[in-house]
């Protein structure tokens, strides 16, 4: 697992992620692999992808081969977005949509969270997307990354601080997440 944790304060965005991947109970540190940073940068946005890595490579390939059919301008604009990725995923990345007999729709298997001038995003599996007005993080390390930041927000940190207070207390704390850190900041206008 890993964790992943987007702040936004004022026109200041930032997002920053563990470097630990894991295989069941193997555990690849950054020394060890070249590929372990989970943020993309697409267009205006910067997203950060938490889960199976299978799923990173796809949604980084569709962002990369497909931009036309995103647009994460709005809460609305990211689950149409979804809607549209979906038949993609399954289609042409042969994702395995089923988890259990009780879930309530078919799932994309992607979490992620999304920041740019439009606001923080997160996403899940089932295409859920929720706006979040301050700070969020996903991943195994989410719990506590979100009692790290909520102690520091207000208290006159920049995003950048409080994303990686956040990271850092995951991978202290949680055996799924491990540093170096990787942190990505931007300005933007707020819309």
């Amino acid at each position: 697992m890993s964790v992943v944790v987007g702040v936004k304060i004022d026109d200041s965005i930032s997002i920053a992620c563990d470097t630990q991947s894991s295989r069941g109970s193997l555990k690849i540190l950054d020394t060890y692999m070249s590929n372990h940073t989970k943020i993309f940068k697409f267009n205006e946005s910067l997203i950060g992808i938490t889960g199976w890595f299978a799923l990173e490579q796809i949604f980084h390939h569709v962002l990369t081969t497909k931009p036309e059919i995103l647009d994460f301008s709005s809460r609305v604009s990211i689950f149409e977005s979804l809607l549209k990725i979906q038949g993609v995923f399954e289609e042409e990345y042969f994702v395995e949509t089923s988890e259990n007999d009780d879930q309530p729709v078919s799932s994309n298997q992607l979490t992620a969270i999304i920041l740019n001038r439009h606001g923080l995003f997160d996403i899940d599996s089932y295409r859920e997307v929720n706006q979040f007005t301050r700070f969020w993080a996903i991943g195994s390390g989410q719990e506590l990354a979100l009692g790290a930041m909520h102690a520091l927000h207000g208290k006159g940190c920049s995003a950048k601080e409080i994303a990686g207070a956040g990271v850092q207390a995951a991978c202290d704390f949680n055996d799924g997440c491990s540093a170096p850190i990787n942190i990505e900041t931007m300005q933007v206008e707020e819309s």
